[in-house]
């Protein structure tokens, strides 16, 4: 087993495990983690809770987990003793709630994710593909950097949001505060009940019509079944030259076969991916070995040593002061959904 640290110092209550833990350079989390859950007997584990992987867990009464987790009818199958099931995520497309409900499991998720860092991650792409930045370094704790004014790749460029939720909002705030003019925003949701302008932002139900209004598309919508594979090979067609991609969001939201075939004709002159569909980091281990460029598909490995796409290891947003905010909330909502 790797479960490695226990911090219970009276006869526990309950078992907490928290699984995909920062291993080393999560210390200070774990001690806010465990001070909250005192009376608890707390865990910690590299190992994302699977169906493969429910031995390390089965003594769990609650566990928090992050997106490399699976938990379907088949997961909690094998654990009779869970009574919750908390997600150190906003996106929650990791856990199958149909089968949660059944099985009478409490839950929770974190409403407000890094929505600074988001922000900012979008931003630094910006700088790449400007050239002001060669690379975005992979450490954690990095915080947001303040800016005077827009990245020159999105001045008087028509720039479109798809999910207009916390990020979205405040991706939109940020680009208009750094003086992109409103009539240049746009907002996609197909469940807007009709297309309209709003104090000069323009609001799309439509998604081609949306994506052949936008010079620059930033994806901020979490992963359902209607939005994987959202932007795929059929929508290049719909789409401006040059068109300048952001994913922050999940990496299936976009299709790969779309980045390669958008990059490689000219439709996508650049594409800034926090998330790449099929690619899995390891939160156990150092940043510096989130990605393993080798494993990736050759077309999108051509592109990467290219320059026009870019790629981190699903970190935007990951501070010292969110995974505080992170350590907090998960602790504070396990605690409040066992004594319940």
């Amino acid at each position: 087993m790797t479960i490695y640290s226990f911090c219970s110092t009276v006869t526990p209550m309950s078992t907490v495990i928290y699984s995909e833990n920062l291993g080393a350079s999560g210390e200070e989390e774990e001690s806010i983690i465990c001070k909250i859950l005192s009376e608890h007997d707390v865990r910690f584990t590299e190992t994302p809770l699977t169906a493969e992987t429910t031995a390390e867990f089965a003594e769990a009464e609650a566990i928090s987990l992050l997106i490399n987790s699976q938990v379907n009818a088949a997961t909690l199958a094998q654990l009779p003793n869970l009574r919750a099931l908390a997600t150190r995520t906003s996106g929650t497309d990791h856990m199958d709630f149909e089968a949660l409900r059944s099985s009478r499991i409490r839950t929770a998720s974190i409403p407000t994710f890094a929505v600074d860092g988001i922000t900012e991650r979008v931003f630094e792409f910006s700088d790449l593909a400007d050239g002001k930045l060669t690379s975005i370094p992979h450490e954690l704790h990095r915080e947001p950097q303040a800016r005077l004014e827009l990245p020159y790749i999105l001045k008087n460029k028509r720039i479109g949001i798809v999910g207009h939720g916390r990020a979205g909002q405040h991706l939109a705030n940020e680009l208009s505060c750094l003086g992109a003019k409103p009539d240049n925003l746009r907002s996609f949701n197909p469940r807007y009940s009709v297309a309209r302008n709003d104090q000069g932002m323009h609001y799309h139900n439509q998604w081609r019509e949306f994506l052949q209004s936008c010079d620059v598309v930033s994806f901020h919508c979490p992963l359902t079944p209607e939005t994987r594979h959202m932007f795929n090979v059929e929508d290049l067609e719909s789409c401006n030259n040059d068109l300048v991609i952001f994913n922050t969001s999940r990496g299936e939201v976009v299709a790969n076969e779309a980045l390669v075939e958008g990059l490689k004709t000219g439709k996508i002159a650049f594409a800034g991916c926090d998330v790449l569909e099929g690619l899995r980091v390891d939160y156990g281990k150092k940043c510096a070995s989130y990605v393993n460029f080798d494993s990736l598909p050759e077309g999108i490995q051509a592109h990467h040593r290219s320059g026009r796409l870019m790629l981190t290891p699903h970190t935007a947003g990951i501070t010292t002061s969110m995974l505080r905010h992170i350590a907090r909330t998960s602790a504070t909502q396990i605690k409040q959904l066992l004594a319940n």
